[in-house]
């Protein structure tokens, strides 16, 4: 996904489009499951702790200001959850 469309579906996602939001995490989803997995070990821990991740992440839509992609703040995230697993 290019910078332009990611900004494009981020700018849909915050205006309360699902739909939108649900592609940003068809984009990102394996990536940060396999982050949170190598911290991790287990798989089904991964897995929860990917989906806190994107959860969290919608509730913040407002507050993203788009300094950075949302694949590396939600890989950021997710990593920050995995140290306190």
């Amino acid at each position: 996904m290019s910078a332009d469309d990611e900004a494009s579906i981020l700018a849909s996602a915050r205006s309360g489009d699902r739909e939108a939001y649900a592609e940003l995490v068809r984009t990102y989803h394996v990536k940060v499951r396999g982050l949170c997995r190598s911290y991790l070990g287990d798989l089904s821990a991964a897995k929860d702790a990917a989906q806190e991740s994107f959860a969290k992440a919608y509730v913040s839509l407002e507050k993203f200001r788009g300094d950075s992609g949302f694949g590396v703040v939600s890989v950021c995230d997710c990593g920050g959850r995995t140290a306190h697993h």
